[in-house]
């Protein structure tokens, strides 16, 4: 073992090597000042520029490509940088065709480039550049993404990311409704269900889970974000499935607060005051879900708030009134909620959170309005009854 170490040469740096030796640009530059003091000053100057072009090389080798490229990209405009990912596109698509099967070098080249240009854009859009056009170029920019990285997880938590933040932006929203074959909303709901598919297979490797469950919460953000207060948008989001691939990542992240949350606030965005949203949610088995999500996570206050907040609009009376082919039936959500054990959870909630007014008179409403009775509970829950 000890004469393979031997037999490694030690990494380079600017001043020293990692073995602590004297690294060659700082040698060449002690030795250059040695030379201009006895005099000869040609040689020295010479030696010094030497030792720093050498200095120069090794620093750039040491700079990752994606970090390369996170340089170039932070001195351009936002099109610019769309530009470069755009040209990468085009010479892969050129590139495929001619040799009729995938180039390695081209997507892994692709990788980095488009990863460090969503990077950039996030930054960029976060510092200020709120503009339209700037809005536009980043929503171009993340559906290349979905198109050419859509089993890339780090991909496609960049881009998840940067459509987070302009999914506000009514021109934005005006495009995903105008451009559905090219901005549709089946790309970002299949790049979150596809990727829960693939997170199943995940055994014994905490980093790629943790990335897994990433994805889903940034997919959630990013789809409430473009949906609230957008009742169109909303619809499309349940009509794409956004609904039915929040309600299986409850399911299988059942002990991941940060996404069983952002699902819960998504399902919340777009059921809201919409009857047939809501309808999917009971078609999915929604509410036995959302009750064990509330269990799952009980020290989670916003999980509990968006969980409370979700069953009490699906049990309010005004939602009956639906279209004829909408029809809700309240007494049986309501029977539905009991059976899942919604009295238990609520009252540990209650108990909990009594601080938190908006859920506590949630809460309270949703056991006034399910025949709360101290009897209905299970015998470990030992609270007074409810006046």
């Amino acid at each position: 073992m000890s004469e393979n170490r031997s037999n490694q040469q030690p990494t380079q740096g600017l001043l020293s090597n990692e073995d602590g030796s004297l690294a060659a640009p700082m040698f060449l530059f002690v030795v250059s000042i040695a030379l201009c003091l006895s005099g000869k000053w040609i040689w020295g100057v010479a030696l010094g520029i030497g030792a720093l072009v050498i200095a120069v090389c090794n620093a750039a080798g040491t700079i990752e490509d994606k970090e390369k490229h996170e340089i170039r990209f932070n001195v351009m405009q936002a099109a610019d940088i769309f530009k470069v990912m755009l040209r990468w596109e085009a010479k892969y698509l050129f590139e495929y065709q001619e040799k009729k099967q995938e180039d390695v070098q081209v997507e892994r080249e692709g990788r980095v480039i488009v990863l460090a240009g969503l990077g950039v854009l996030v930054r960029r859009y976060e510092q200020g550049h709120k503009t339209d056009i700037c809005a536009l170029v980043c929503q171009e920019a993340v559906f290349l993404a979905f198109r050419r990285f859509n089993k890339d997880n780090e991909i496609m938590i960049a881009a998840l990311s940067l459509l987070s933040i302009i999914g506000k932006n009514e021109k934005v929203r005006q495009r995903v409704l105008l451009e559905p074959d090219t901005f549709g909303l089946d790309m970002p709901v299949g790049v979150i269900t596809k990727a829960l598919v693939r997170a199943k297979y995940i055994e014994n490797d905490e980093e790629r889970e943790m990335q897994a469950a990433e994805l889903q919460r940034k997919g959630f953000l990013s789809l409430g974000v473009l949906s609230d207060k957008a009742s169109d948008l909303a619809r499309k989001v349940a009509q794409e499935g956004g609904v039915e691939a929040a309600l299986d990542a409850i399911d299988w992240f059942r002990h991941h607060a940060d996404v069983v949350n952002w699902a819960l606030w998504l399902i919340f965005i777009v059921c809201y005051e919409d009857p047939s949203n809501k309808i999917a949610v009971i078609q999915h088995h929604g509410i036995p879900k959302i009750i064990e999500a509330m269990h799952n996570c009980p020290d989670r206050l916003d999980v509990s708030r968006h969980g409370v907040a979700i069953l009490f609009d699906l049990m309010r009376e005004e939602t009956a009134t639906c279209q004829p082919n909408e029809q809700i039936d309240i007494w049986r959500i309501r029977e539905t909620a009991r059976s899942a054990g919604l009295h238990d959870v609520v009252l540990e909630i209650l108990e909990r959170y009594s601080e938190a007014s908006d859920v506590v008179m949630m809460g309270n409403e949703l056991l006034a309005g399910t025949g709360y009775t101290k009897t209905t509970l299970s015998p470990s829950v030992q609270i007074e009854e409810l006046d």
